[in-house]
């Protein structure tokens, strides 16, 4: 008997050690998602214009705080290689060498991305070269965000839409959370064990 109770302890003991030793947590608490600024972007909830970088030419509007628009006093280009746009307001468009925002009577949202040659605006596939975007004079705007690195505001996106899912993938990587707490009661129970094969 005494010699059983010492073999179990001492085979527990091992069983233990190992898992408290091959335990094993990533750290998940430093994942971020990698910020990525507009180059051009208007909030006409506030009433304020950001231009990046700050030397950049800024667009040439007022805001209309009783109608929350901005209204462009002149014609406004932003010479872009590829960009992500989103845009709300009373406004049209077109293409012809340019995305062209224009005044529209009814009020929409609309998102374009020209990436490789390729324009998308909603569910439009315009190919060709764009030399970048047009807002023209009057042009009513509620919001409008222009990204000139579209590649990281979409990796910045979908790191923001599936933070959690990223941060449990990366818990789901190292040891279950158990395997600490079951690997130190294993020790103390064959420790415990191999004590009373002793003592008997």
């Amino acid at each position: 008997m005494k010699r059983w109770l010492k073999l179990f302890g001492i085979v527990l003991f091992t069983i233990g050690f190992v898992l408290a030793a091959t335990y094993d947590r990533p750290n998940c608490s430093g994942i971020a998602c990698p910020f990525t600024f507009p180059a051009i972007e208007l909030k006409a909830n506030s009433g304020n214009v950001f231009v990046w970088p700050p030397n950049a030419t800024p667009p040439n509007v007022t805001y209309d705080a009783n109608g929350g628009y901005f209204v462009f006093l002149s014609d406004y280009f932003v010479p872009l290689r590829e960009f992500y746009l989103k845009v709300s307001g009373m406004v049209g468009f077109n293409v012809s060498g340019t995305l062209t925002i224009f005044p529209g009577r009814d009020f929409r949202e609309l998102e374009a991305t020209y990436i490789d040659g390729t324009l998308h605006v909603g569910d439009t596939l315009y190919r060709g070269h764009i030399r970048g975007i047009l807002v023209e004079n009057g042009t009513r705007i509620r919001t409008m965000a222009v990204y000139d690195d579209p590649a990281s505001y979409f990796e910045f996106k979908n790191c923001t839409e599936h933070y959690r899912e990223i941060v449990e993938a990366c818990r789901a990587s190292g040891s279950p959370e158990y395997q600490l707490p079951l690997g130190v009661g294993l020790m103390v129970l064959g420790f415990g064990l191999f004590w009373l094969g002793m003592k008997l």
